[in-house]
């Protein structure tokens, strides 16, 4: 008999991992996005040399010690996760998104076991588990890397489940020691899991049926609150974390609005799960005056579930499970201006076990319905299924997310904004300014935008226009550090010397970690013969980004400037090795190599150098003048 239980399971857990593969496989085809993923991951100058003793420091102090751009609120195994992939993958999106999925996968088969090890049920546990596994909404959480930080304090939090199974079976120190530990690995990935000790004691009521209904329920309910009070007291402490450091990420609508619309936020989110359709990678735009007959309807479907739940607790208990669940579980988000299929992603789970015991109890018993019930299952899973694979290629590139995202939501200006930026990327100026001057009229005191009008014309060498745009920016915006940058990147190819350091500082001053204005205020001071602070700005530059062959290579100048070959040598080395196709790198090495009397090495270098570019005329040069035994006069 166990043996065929064992069988069962390992079957059940086969066709899980493999409906979810062939669902989201795809998704490893998939590029970073120019919406997060740059930010967090891909252009993150902590994560360039994977798991290391500083870059865990960082993740641990990123927004909680010290505010960084580069966190939107404290996540320290999100980004540890993150490392390890860049450690594995390098900076691969292909192995990102993979990661992404087979933590998804682990998902699907822990939430599985779990139900099954509470309710004693298989087909239920696995209808529950497939829903979850392929419905429309995860395609988001799956497909954006920027949504590591769902699946994994979810995977987080499913083990926390785990844990608190076992302690309910024994309780010992031990075993409660390692829920407090699995629940503060999940509060360490998303702060959004600050609701599981609420929904411990769900589970309490039901499946685990822990309620005592020979005592008092007040002395019972106050008798499970108690044996979880390290839990909550970690949930009180994790409150104030994603405000600490913020830098802008999370918008929150005001308490009157949140208020009003609550019910409403809920509907919405009820109604996307059994009608997934309009999906699309999440993005603000301007709030609409609010309908006060739609914030009542919404009202009164949130109380009228409520009510329904708590009346019908006795003869179904899984309706009040469920419901509450999904109804606890998304409160963190609720405030969020900004709506996102995300968020679904672990509330979600009280709503597909509401409707798979629901309707299984309304139909179980019954002779014409009993093949009934697995057809139906099955049929809303390969509808779910395909909804899903065809969701998938939305997320293959930029290009092809925020074009879907605009025909979702036409004033989505976030995404009229990164799909103009995505255009000026690819040198079709044209549409990317229509797309940029539609997002200011949608929003039009989006600094960000103004800020990527600027880069374009940059990129066109319109500099005058460039620099007022930067400057419009900066005035929405005084904390852009970006914008800063690029004006003094403008003020520099002008000539403006003094313009542009100070705004190389600001940018700096706003962002102490800002690898590139480290650089470019690197090469200005050693354009202008301060080859010693410059020395100091591409120290500071490769110590943030080890892997910066540019950097190395300034640094290598500011030394033999300052007549410090041996050191110049090493580091134009290590630039090299760096980037082999780096011509002015070995340039730099043969002058070095021939001012400090080695013209033989040096040959060879000035050789590399001709050999990578054919027309670098002042390496050829230099290769004449040690032929002609003139080398070491400069």
């Amino acid at each position: 008999m166990n043996g065929k239980r064992i069988s069962l399971s390992l079957a059940v857990g086969f066709g899980l991992i493999l409906m979810t593969a062939l669902t989201f496989g795809r998704v490893t085809q998939c590029a970073f996005l120019n919406f997060d993923d740059d930010l967090y991951v891909s252009e993150n100058p902590h994560l360039n040399a994977g798991l290391t003793p500083e870059g865990i420091r960082w993740a641990f102090e990123a927004d909680l010690v010290r505010k960084s751009p580069n966190a939107d609120y404290w996540q320290p195994v999100t980004f540890l996760s993150r490392m390890l992939d860049v450690s594995i993958f390098g900076m691969n999106p292909r192995g990102h998104h993979l990661t992404n999925l087979l933590i998804h996968i682990l998902n699907v088969l822990l939430l599985f076991i779990l139900v099954r090890q509470m309710t004693g049920s298989y087909w239920r546990s696995f209808f529950t588990a497939a829903f979850f596994a392929v419905h429309p909404l995860q395609t988001e959480t799956v497909a954006w890397v920027t949504a590591r930080k769902d699946v994994l304090s979810v995977f987080w939090g499913l083990i926390s489940v785990g844990a608190y199974l076992r302690y309910v079976r024994k309780r010992s120190a031990i075993r409660m020691g390692f829920l407090i530990f699995t629940f503060a690995m999940g509060l360490m990935s998303k702060p959004m899991l600050v609701t599981l000790p609420a929904l411990l004691l769900i589970l309490d009521v039901w499946p685990l049926r822990r309620m005592n209904a020979d005592r008092s329920i007040l002395r019972s309910f106050f008798e499970r609150v108690s044996e979880k009070w390290p839990l909550f007291l970690l949930s009180l402490l994790m409150l104030p974390v994603p405000f600490i450091g913020q830098s802008g990420a999370l918008t929150y609508s005001s308490p009157f609005r949140i208020a009003a619309q609550v019910g409403l936020i809920y509907a919405g989110y009820f109604g996307k799960v059994f009608w997934p359709a309009g999906l699309g990678i999440y993005g603000p735009s301007p709030e609409l005056p609010l309908v006060w007959w739609q914030c009542l309807a919404g009202w009164v479907f949130l109380s009228a579930g409520s009510v329904a739940a708590l009346t019908g607790m006795k003869r179904r208990p899984y309706f009040f499970a469920g419901w509450f669940w999904w109804i606890i579980a998304l409160i963190p988000m609720i405030g969020l201006w900004v709506p996102a299929d995300r968020f679904m992603y672990f509330p979600g789970i009280g709503i597909f076990l509401l409707t798979v015991w629901g309707v299984s109890d309304r139909l179980t018993g019954r002779r014409r319905t009993r093949i009934m019930l697995p057809v139906l299952g099955m049929a809303a899973i390969a509808v779910f299924a395909l909804t899903s694979f065809l969701q998938v290629p939305y997320w293959r590139d930029n290009l092809s997310v925020f074009e879907r995202a605009i025909r979702v939501n036409p004033r989505n200006y976030i995404a009229q904004n990164n799909l103009g930026n995505e255009l000026a990327c690819r040198d079709e100026y044209e549409k990317a300014a229509g797309y940029f001057l539609r997002a200011i009229g949608i929003k039009p005191d989006n600094a960000e935008t103004y800020n990527n009008l600027g880069v374009m014309k940059m990129k066109q060498e319109k500099w005058d226009e460039a620099l007022s745009y930067f400057a419009r920016s900066i005035s929405l915006n005084p904390g852009f550090a970006r914008a800063h940058y690029n004006a003094a990147e403008v003020l520099s190819k002008s000539g403006n010397i003094s313009g542009a350091e100070e705004e190389y500082r600001m940018a700096i001053r706003i962002d102490p970690d800002y690898v590139t204005a480290y650089y470019g205020l690197g090469v200005l001071l050693g354009r202008s013969g301060r080859s010693l602070p410059a020395a100091e700005c591409f120290s500071r530059a490769i110590e943030l980004r080890p892997g910066f062959a540019e950097a190395y290579a300034g640094l290598g100048v500011s030394l033999a400037t300052l007549g410090r070959y041996e050191e110049a040598i090493s580091n134009y080395g290590k630039a090299i090795r760096l980037k082999p196709d780096y011509p002015q790198a070995y340039y730099n090495m043969g002058v070095a190599l021939a001012l400090s009397g080695r013209s033989a090495d040096a040959e060879k270098y000035f050789r590399d150098a001709l050999r990578l570019n054919p027309g670098y005329e002042k390496a050829r040069a230099y290769l004449d003048k040690i032929k002609t035994g003139q080398a070491g006069a400069e």
